[in-house]
C-alpha cells in the first residue's frame, strides 16, 4: 500500500470528500517533493551531465531517477507534457497551443483520485558565461517558469519550481530572481527560505495571490 493511499485511508468519518480530496494532494505534494531530491542526490552522485547542457537536458536525467524512485509510490513520472484542460470543443490547431510541462506527476486513479503535480525547471547560473546570462535567465525563470503556474497557464494545477543551477550559491541565484521581482513591483511574491523537505538547505517559498504558495528547490550541479 502506497504512502498516499495511507494517507487517505486515515481519513474517515465526518470528514468531506473535498477534505479527503485536500489531504490527498498535500501527501502527494510531499511524496513529490521528497522523490526530486532523492533523484537529484543520485544525479549528483552519479556525475553523467556536463554543465553545457540544456535545461531539457538536466531533466531528462532527473526523470530517468524519478521514473525508478516512483515506481513504489505508484505514480507516473513524464517529461515535456501538454497541458490540456480536457474540456470544450477542440477546434483546428488548438493543440498546438497546448503549453508544455516539464516534468509532470501524475496517479492512477488511487483511492478514486487521479491526482496531477507539474514541475517546471530553469537552469540558472549566478557568474556570466560566454553562453549563458545571469540576469536573463533569472528573469525567465519568472516569466516563463514562475509566472506559468501563478497566472493559471496550468489551471492552477498544484506544482513546484526547480532551479539547475551550474555555478554561484542557490542563496545568490535566489537574488537574482528576487530582483527581477522586485523590478516587476512584486516585491511581496519574493522567495524565502524554508527548509521543508528531509532539511534540504536549498527549499524556498514564495506567496501569491491566486495560490497559496509556490516551492522553489535549487538544485546545485555545478
Amino acid at each position: 500500500m502506497s504512502q498516499l493511499k495511507s494517507a487517505y485511508d486515515n481519513y474517515s468519518g465526518e470528514i468531506s470528500a473535498a477534505a479527503k480530496t485536500v489531504a490527498a494532494n498535500d501527501s502527494f505534494e510531499n511524496n513529490c517533493h521528497s522523490a526530486i531530491i532523492r533523484a537529484y542526490e543520485v544525479i549528483l552522485n552519479k556525475r553523467e551531465y556536463t554543465l553545457d547542457l540544456d535545461e531539457t537536458d538536466y531533466s531528462k536525467f532527473l526523470v530517468r531517477e524519478l521514473q525508478i524512485i516512483c515506481r513504489s509510490f505508484g505514480y507516473i513520472v513524464g517529461r515535456e507534457a501538454k497541458h490540456d484542460k480536457g474540456f470544450g470543443p477542440i477546434k483546428k490547431g488548438e493543440a498546438n497551443k497546448d503549453r508544455p510541462i516539464d516534468i509532470t506527476f501524475n496517479t492512477v486513479h488511487e483511492a478514486n483520485l487521479e491526482l496531477k503535480y507539474y514541475v517546471e525547471a530553469k537552469v540558472l547560473v549566478v557568474n556570466n558565461t560566454k553562453a549563458r546570462n545571469a540576469n536573463s535567465l533569472a528573469k525567465a525563470y519568472v516569466t516563463e517558469g514562475m509566472n506559468r503556474f501563478i497566472m493559471g497557464v496550468f489551471d492552477y494545477i498544484p506544482g513546484c519550481m526547480l532551479g539547475y543551477l551550474l555555478n554561484g550559491e542557490g542563496n545568490i541565484a535566489v537574488q537574482l530572481v528576487n530582483n527581477q521581482l522586485r523590478n516587476e513591483k512584486r516585491k511581496k511574491e519574493q522567495l524565502e527560505n524554508k527548509k521543508i523537505v528531509s532539511a534540504f538547505a536549498e527549499t524556498y517559498i514564495s506567496k501569491h495571490k491566486k495560490i497559496p504558495r509556490l516551492t522553489h528547490f535549487m538544485l546545485k550541479l555545478g
